[in-house]
């Protein structure tokens, strides 16, 4: 025997009453839960921008970039020895060697 199809009337009307009669078995903690649930449909949400917090950043950046060449323009109206830079280098290169050896016999 072929089965019978069910509308969809019926199938909605048995969901609903299951439902219902199962809102009578819960209790006030699990009402108040559900009935302060989010809405099934989503709201939709502004995309965020981020460019609020680059602009500090940005107007900062002409600073430094005016530091730095005020500092090359410094370094560059000094009358130095290549010799002597060349020693102060070689000897800041030491120093960060010496240090990073004894970094490393610490741990």
């Amino acid at each position: 025997m072929a089965k019978r199809k069910r509308s969809r009337k019926a199938t909605a009307s048995a969901e609903a009453q299951r439902c219902h009669s199962d809102r009578a078995d819960w209790n006030e903690v699990e009402q108040a839960f559900f009935a302060s649930a989010p809405p099934d449909e989503p709201v939709a949400i502004p995309a965020e921008s981020f460019e609020d917090d680059l602009i500090p950043a940005r107007q900062s950046r002409p600073d430094l970039i005016r530091l730095l060449r005020r500092f090359v323009d410094g370094l560059s109206r000094l009358e130095l020895d290549r010799r002597f830079i060349t020693i102060a280098i070689a000897t800041f290169m030491l120093l960060i060697g010496l240090s990073a050896a004894v970094f490393a016999s610490w741990h």
